[in-house]
């Protein structure tokens, strides 16, 4: 004699199965998040891409940094030349340099210098990578001598500022750009040095 099989109720045991299947698939979402996160297949082309900018950076700032200092030493050797210049051109020609502006810039002899001589002069010479008209150039003669601090009678009337012995001063200004090729705004900052030297002549 067979026995019937005993038939479970279906109503609870379904919705078990249901919420099982719900949290499974739910447990799947979750684990394929956490491979995504711990997937590194790309890691380097990201890692390559943000090494890359922090490089360029710090290479052109480098750069800007060494050419800043090109362009500082450039000021001071300028201003040397500029009282070279003026020091052999004193007062004691009595004709003025009236020199050109570059590029019709021609050196003078036997001549007294002006400021404006002095700033041609130095423009003209500007090396590499210098741009000429952003040299500036202020040249005074105070009236002194390297013992005298004020009123020297040797640089006063008659005699006049730029006798020989007087003392000629040459301030270089150069406007250095900074980073032109990163950002749009003009920003400069002014390099400037300062000489001094006795007329010879």
């Amino acid at each position: 004699m067979t026995q019937a099989p005993v038939k479970i109720p279906a109503g609870p045991d379904r919705k078990e199965r249901a919420m099982r299947g719900r949290l499974a698939s739910s447990g799947n979402r979750w684990n394929q998040l956490l491979q995504l996160a711990r997937d590194q297949r790309g890691s380097e082309l990201v890692e390559f891409a943000l090494s890359f900018w922090v490089l360029m950076t710090l290479l052109f700032a480098l750069i800007f940094f060494s050419f800043g200092m090109y362009s500082y030493v450039y000021a001071a050797n300028a201003a040397q030349e500029g009282t070279q210049f003026a020091t052999v051109r004193g007062g004691t020609w009595t004709t003025a340099c009236n020199t050109s502006a570059p590029p019709s810039f021609i050196i003078k002899y036997d001549c007294t210098a002006s400021t404006t001589d002095v700033q041609n002069y130095l423009r003209a010479n500007t090396p590499p990578g210098i741009v000429p008209s952003q040299v500036s150039v202020t040249t005074s003669w105070p009236g002194t001598t390297a013992t005298c601090n004020s009123s020297c009678t040797a640089c006063t009337s008659p005699n006049t500022a730029q006798s020989k012995g007087c003392m000629v001063k040459v301030v270089v200004s150069y406007n250095y750009l900074l980073f032109p090729t990163l950002i749009r705004t003009t920003l400069t900052t002014a390099l400037q040095s300062t000489s001094e030297r006795t007329i010879a002549q």
